[in-house]
Formats: structure tokens, sequence, C-alpha cells
């Protein structure tokens, strides 16, 4: 019996983050027309993005058509609750495959707050990680379960086969990597003092390469590689490539001998970097925290120290640092076993078994001790249950708050700023921050580009701390 889904497509030249890269990846996944007959299923685009601009008939009309499919795969964000509002607003049938792609970030938070009384029988939500699984379970208990969440993130179609392992032979000038976005949230300041050190007691056999995105601007380059001499760095021992376009990355992963993975990022779920770097046979190091300990051998896992402080959902931040004397240790004796390769939650076979029966295959493991702990640990506050009715209307409110601001005229750009300015004012204004210097570029759709700004212009605020036990 053919499986009928209905997906919304999902396609950017311009990729940043495992999220748009996951979102990308599925799209290319349900137009793979071999693969469907393989798995007798029927796949049918649409963009929900287009389709919240129609009228209320037209919205009407296009819940009316989903309810002809099986399954409706969100791939559209945080804004999955769009597709589980129409469904109840307008009485149509049909299960919904969405996704949380980050952890303790406002924007998922705001799909899943939105969704607990909105959910159904035959619904299915997939998260790149057991970490991410177990902590959105632990947050929204009443609507995510063991029964109805996978571990499903299918990335191992989108890596080159031509990649050539890294085998490391000569370890005396160590080149310990580092890619990614270049900001304090992914602890980057550690990973250049973590380098310093292992050089200085190396008598400077070892050399720094890194690469990505610096996270405020090209001074921040100048001032890294400032940083670095004066920490007593050779010009020749460190080496920036750049924030590389995806298909270039492999020739960062073809020059070094150990990823440092140093990150306790806020929105952390996976590390991409990590599968990646494992498909090219290259090492990583990374603090116990997150998903790391789930993928990585437990030699090459450092130990981590947490603030125990709040937070605010809507901004990145770091629950904590590395041990950087723990990663001087593992630096001296990491293991290089990590088969990419034989992790079923990264192959496309298990989407599209899922996609024909959630229950047939489970991906899902057990959580090292420590991360058990950090999820027990954690403190949220701003996340009080809303009843159906309330869910509908504020479902309602941010569809139509969507349908404002959701194009790319200037006018539209100028108004979301000057609403923010009204609302917060100049000081500590996200707005200000986020989209000044995006103003005048034609090509990034505000709203869809910095969803946790549409969360704050929701009223969506939540927090969260970590408990010290």
């Amino acid at each position: 019996m053919t499986r009928k889904i209905s997906y919304n497509n999902f396609s950017s030249k311009k990729i940043s983050g495992g999220a748009l890269h996951y979102y990308n990846e599925i799209s290319r996944l349900l137009a793979d027309s071999e693969a469907l007959d393989k798995y007798n299923i029927q796949a049918d685009s649409h963009n929900i993005f287009d389709l919240v601009n129609a009228s209320d008939k037209q919205m009407e009309c296009f819940a009316e058509y989903l309810s002809n499919y099986d399954t409706v795969v969100c791939n559209s964000g945080i804004y999955g609750f769009i597709y589980h509002y129409i469904r109840e607003k307008y009485k149509a049938d049909f299960n919904i495959v969405r996704d949380v792609q980050t952890s303790s970030w406002s924007g998922y938070f705001l799909q899943e707050w939105l969704i607990q009384s909105l959910s159904r029988e035959g619904d299915l939500s997939l998260f790149p990680s057991e970490f991410c699984r177990q902590y959105f379970i632990s947050v929204f208990p009443e609507h995510i379960t063991e029964i109805n969440s996978r571990v499903c993130y299918p990335m191992q179609a989108s890596l080159p086969e031509d990649v050539v392992k890294k085998n490391m032979t000569d370890k005396s000038k160590l080149k310990i990597g580092y890619i990614g976005r270049i900001s304090p949230g992914k602890n980057f300041g550690q990973v250049m003092r973590v380098f310093a050190k292992h050089y200085k007691q190396t008598n400077g056999n070892a050399k720094f390469i890194f690469a990505g995105f610096p996270e405020r601007s090209a001074a921040t380059i100048k001032k890294i590689k400032h940083d670095l001499e004066m920490l007593g760095i050779n010009k020749n021992d460190y080496q920036y490539l750049g924030d590389m376009p995806y298909r270039k990355i492999w020739n960062f992963y073809s020059k070094i001998d150990v990823l440092l993975f140093p990150s306790m990022a806020s929105v952390e779920s996976l590390g991409r970097v990590i599968i990646e770097a494992a498909w090219a046979g290259v090492p990583v190091i990374a603090g116990a925290y997150a998903a790391a300990p789930e993928l990585i051998d437990a030699s090459n896992v450092v130990k981590c120290k947490y603030k125990f402080k709040d937070f605010m959902l809507n901004r990145l931040f770091a629950f904590g640092e590395i041990d950087e004397q723990d990663a001087l240790r593992v630096l001296n004796s990491f293991t290089n076993e990590l088969d990419a390769s034989t992790f079923s939650q990264f192959q496309s076979d298990t989407f599209y078994n899922l996609l024909v029966n959630s229950k047939s295959i489970n991906t899902n493991c057990e959580l090292t001790q420590q991360v058990e702990r950090f999820i027990d640990s954690l403190e949220f506050k701003g996340i009080s249950k809303l009843s159906k009715d309330e869910t509908l209307h504020q479902c309602k409110e941010l569809v139509e708050y969507f349908k404002k601001y959701h194009n790319n005229s200037l006018l539209n750009r100028i108004r979301l700023v000057h609403e923010g300015i009204k609302q917060y004012g100049f000081k500590n204004n996200p707005y200000i921050e986020m989209y000044m210097n995006r103003l005048f570029i034609p090509n990034d759709r505000l709203i869809l580009g910095h969803a946790r700004v549409f969360c704050e212009f929701s009223g969506f605020n939540p927090t969260v701390s970590v408990r010290n036990e």
C-alpha cells in the first residue's frame, strides 16, 4: 500500500547551522523518486510560508487538501505549529511529522508549547540526538513520549563518498582544528587557550587551523590573530581558512589531525561537525555535554564546569566551560575510533522507514549519567500549559503576525525594526542588534531568519537555570 506524504519544500543556497542543513536534506530525500519507489512512498511538496499568506477560505481548502495524505512532514523550522493549528481549526485528518533541531532555544520551545493540546496519536517528533529527545521529553512529558519520538537526522546521504579518510601517522606536529561559529557561546576562547598551552608544552610542535563564521565582524579575526600571537603562537603555526562553503569543508578536515569541539552552547543538540569529522577520519575531542558523549569514545570526552545562574532561552549562551587541564590530558591520549557509517540515526533508510511505520525502527540509545544529571538539574520558568482554546487563540494571533511581516519589502523591514524600538527601546534591543546591518539585504526574510525575534514579539520568553546539586 502506497504511503502518501505531503511536505514543505525547503530549499536555500544560503545555509548555516545544522537545522537548515537538515531541512535541505529532508527536501532532497523526499524528492528522490528512486528511493520513494523502493519504500512505496508518494511524496508531493508544498510551501507553507506562501500558503500562510492566503485567505481563511484558502487555508481551509489547504487543510482539506492535506487530508488526502497519510502524513504531513513539516520541514519548516519552529513553524510546525501552523500545521497542528490548521488541522485542529478546520477539523482535518492527517498525521504530522515534526522535528526539533536545537535544545535550549525559545524557537522550538514555542513550537512545543503551542502544540501540547493539539498533538494527536499517530504524530511523530524527530530529534537529532538522544540528548535532545530526552531533554524535550523532560520539559513536555505529556505530549512527547518514548512512543511518539525518535532520533533521526539523515545527513549521511549528503556526505561525499569520495572523501579520503585521514590517516594520522605523524604526531610530532599535531594539527588541532576548530570549525563552526566563532563566538563566546561556542567557547571559542577556550580553543585558543587549550591550543596555546599544548603549544607551550610541546615546544611549538603544534599548529592551529580554524574556519567558520565570526559572530560579529571581520575585526574578530584580526583580534583572534593578535591574541594568538600574544599567547606566544608563531604566525606560521596558526591558519584561518575563512567561512568555508559546505562543499569545501572537507579540505579543512584533510588539513587537521584532531578536531576540538568545546561547545557548551545552549542551542547544541547534536554537533554536526562531530559526524563530519568522523566521516573524514578525524578524531574529535569534546566536552561531556549534550550529544557528544553518545557519539564519541569516552576517552575523548572532557570534563565540564557549569554556570549556576538564570539564562534567557531567546539568547545564545554557554551553559559553562570545558575543563582546560582535562582537555590537555585528552590531547595527549585521544583515540581515533569513530565510524560515522555505523550510526543508523544518520542514514536515509531510517527516515524512510519511520515515514512508512513510525514504530518500525528504534534509533534511541542510552545517555551517560553526566548528561542525565544535567537534564535533571534544569529548571524552567515561563512555560505554563495552555488550554486548547487558549492555544488556538494564540496560534491565530501568531499566524496573523506572521502574515504582517513575512515578506521581503523594505517597508516591512523598517516597520519591524520600528516595532522593536517602540516595544523595547534602543538599549539591549535585539532588533537593532540583529537587523540594522541586514535591513537593506533583499534576500533574507526577517522572521524566518531569526525565529527567536518572532518569539519575543509573541511574548514567549522562557528562562532556564542549572540547579547546583
